[in-house]
């Protein structure tokens, strides 16, 4: 029973972080970039996992999605943030769970992420000609002057978007940190290079801070 509420966490949760991003910058994506943004480092993190990357705008913290009580009591504490330009769309998410009503040495699991999102996606309306792939990836992990590696997934999601006419790619970074759950997504135009290597330096900045 656990496992499957679990389950539901994921695919809901997801589900509405993706559906916020989907709509973040609407109706300016699909310009190219054509100068390098200076980017400037921002930390984030209100619960126990903490974070710091660095980003070419301004972050604004999103509203939690609604959850039923049933589902949101396994969750201690949830928090989102999202900032646009021209070019791109970026929003961050993080979900820390209760482990005073999880099962003993639960902790979340990147691949029930990773198909949450996915199959969120690809069941939503306004996206057509959907295609996925995922790849293993290392993030850092900084304590004190010591650094190591922390595995995650990283995800692109290619599909038209109906609102803005062109075709658009999505990166989404999912890593898991103790019972947090922490996701970095960004959109732009498929065919924008420019903004592409500019998400892949945005991404290589992610650490998580102990």
């Amino acid at each position: 029973m656990i496992i499957q509420s679990t389950k539901k966490i994921w695919c809901m949760l997801l589900f509405s972080v993706i559906f916020v991003i989907s709509g973040c910058g609407g109706g300016i994506i699909g310009l190219h970039a054509e100068q390098k943004p200076p980017l400037h480092e921002v930390k984030l993190g209100n619960f126990d996992s903490k974070i710091k990357i660095s980003v070419p705008f301004e972050l604004n913290t999103v509203k939690e999605p609604d959850m039923p009580e049933s589902i949101r009591k396994y969750i201690l504490g949830q928090e989102a943030y999202e900032g646009f330009n021209k070019i791109m769309a970026v929003q961050i998410t993080n979900c820390c769970y209760n482990e005073k009503v999880l099962p003993r040495e639960w902790k979340p699991s990147l691949e029930g992420a990773v198909d949450g999102a996915v199959n969120g996606m690809a069941k939503n309306s306004s996206i057509s000609n959907f295609s996925s792939t995922r790849t293993p990836t290392v993030v850092t992990v900084i304590s004190g002057n010591n650094k190591s590696p922390e595995f995650g997934v990283l995800t692109k999601q290619l599909y038209y978007d109906n609102k803005n006419k062109i075709p658009i790619e999505q990166q989404t970074l999912f890593v898991t940190d103790g019972l947090s759950l922490w996701m970095v997504m960004a959109k732009y135009g498929q065919n924008d290079e420019p903004a592409r290597k500019l998400v892949d330096n945005i991404l290589q900045t992610f650490a998580i801070i102990k």
